[in-house]
């Protein structure tokens, strides 16, 4: 059990820093997309594309880890993000 709880613990502050990662750098995009000249419609569809991304990917990639097991996907999307 107690090398349970530990896993759990890794992959929660593991799952944390990366959405922690995205929360920061959301409310600052749109400030450095203006600076680099891009308008608001681009500002809206990088927003845009990234939750499409998400809403389109997270279902197929969790049926797939259902299936095969969800560890090497969490590893491999920890790897990837860093």
């Amino acid at each position: 059990m107690k090398a349970e709880k530990r896993l759990f613990d890794v992959l929660f502050i593991s799952v944390f820093a990366a959405m922690l990662g995205l929360g920061i750098v959301g409310p600052l995009l749109p400030i450095y997309a203006e600076n680099l000249g891009a308008s608001g419609l681009w500002i809206g569809m990088i927003f845009s594309g990234f939750a499409a991304g998400r809403a389109i990917f997270m279902p197929i990639v969790g049926r797939l880890s259902d299936e095969s097991g969800r560890k090497k996907f969490i590893v491999t999307g920890l790897l990837a993000y860093a």
